[in-house]
C-alpha cells in the first residue's frame, strides 16, 4: 500500500500529455494540499517529445510513483489495453463524462470535486473516477423563481396566488413605516 493510500501524503496525480497547463496564475497546490498535480511533460520530458499511447503513460506514471492519471479523454474508457494496464498497475484514472475543452472549467472541477475523488482513491486505488460535465440546462438548474414557488403546491396545496398574496403582505408589514419603506415600489 502507498503513502498516498495511508493518508499520511497528499496524492501524487498526473496529468496526461494532453492536458492543458494550469490557468495563469491559478496555484492548485495552495488550493488543495491532499494532492499534488505533475504534468506529464514535467514527469517524464524524453516521453512528451513523442506520441505516447496511453497505457505506456500509465505505466510510466506507475513507475514514477504516482497515484492516479488525470485525463480529458474520455475516449480512453473504451480501449481494453489502457483499462486491463490500469487495473493490472492498480493505478487511478480521473476523467469527464464528455470531454471538456476549457481550461478553466477542467480545473475548477477537478479543485470542486477532489476531496471526493481523492477519498475514492484511498479506498480503492485502481479506480476511474468519471466527472460531470459542466454544463446548465433548463429545467434542471435554469428556473423561473415563481415556477418554483409554483411547484411547492403539490407538496402543500397553496396556490402561487395565494403565495404571492402572503408574500406582499409580509415584506410590506415589516418594511411599513421605515426608512427602507420605498423598497415596496420594487415589488410593482
Amino acid at each position: 500500500m502507498s503513502a498516498a493510500s495511508q493518508n499520511t501524503e497528499p496524492l501524487r496525480l498526473m496529468l496526461d500529455q494532453n492536458f492543458p497547463l494550469q490557468p495563469s496564475g491559478m496555484r492548485f497546490d495552495r488550493l488543495d494540499k491532499s494532492v499534488r498535480l505533475e504534468h506529464f511533460n514535467t514527469a517524464f520530458p524524453a516521453y512528451a517529445r513523442v506520441s505516447t499511447p496511453d497505457w505506456k503513460m500509465y505505466l510510466l506514471a506507475k513507475s514514477g510513483g504516482f497515484d492516479a492519471v488525470i485525463t480529458s479523454d474520455v475516449n480512453q474508457l473504451d480501449e481494453d489495453v489502457e483499462m486491463i494496464v490500469l487495473q493490472l498497475t492498480k493505478l487511478g484514472l480521473i476523467t469527464w463524462k464528455r470531454g471538456e475543452p476549457d481550461t478553466v472549467i477542467l480545473y475548477g472541477q477537478l479543485l470542486a470535486y477532489m476531496p471526493q475523488v481523492g477519498r475514492e482513491l484511498r479506498q480503492m486505488p485502481a479506480s476511474v473516477v468519471t466527472l460531470p460535465t459542466a454544463s446548465i440546462r433548463r429545467p434542471d438548474h435554469v428556473n423561473r423563481p415563481g415556477d418554483l414557488a409554483r411547484k411547492r403546491h403539490r407538496h402543500d396545496g397553496k396556490s402561487y396566488a395565494e403565495r404571492k398574496s402572503q408574500t406582499i403582505s409580509v415584506v410590506r408589514a415589516d418594511l411599513a413605516g421605515t426608512a427602507d419603506e420605498h423598497l415596496l415600489d420594487l415589488l410593482g
